[in-house]
């Protein structure tokens, strides 16, 4: 997984794509829906507050990674977010920080 130099906003919810490629670039599907977490830049742990992520149809190893942040009472403006996808392929864990 690489971390997607854009993202999108769609009112309160950023959102985003990650493939899942072998190292000679052939798309690979993650054992089951890869997961995300965040971390406030103004708290402490990570939470899964109005995350979502879903495969895109008709694809191989194509994600879309959501998250509604009006859902989480924590955030304000102005406030960094840092993400964390994590999936399981062939049954070993891959983190993306």
């Amino acid at each position: 997984m690489s971390r997607p130099t854009e993202f999108f906003l769609e009112d309160e919810t950023v959102y985003w794509y990650v493939s899942i490629v072998d190292v000679d670039g052939t798309p690979l599907d993650a054992d089951s829906n890869p997961t995300m977490v965040y971390r406030r830049a103004n708290g402490t742990g990570t939470t899964t507050t109005g995350v979502g992520v879903t495969k895109v149809s008709g694809t191989t190893g194509l994600y879309q990674f959501r998250h509604n942040t009006s859902l989480d009472s924590f955030l304000v403006p102005n406030t960094p977010i840092h993400y964390e996808e994590i999936a399981v392929i062939n049954g070993v864990t891959y983190y993306n920080r």
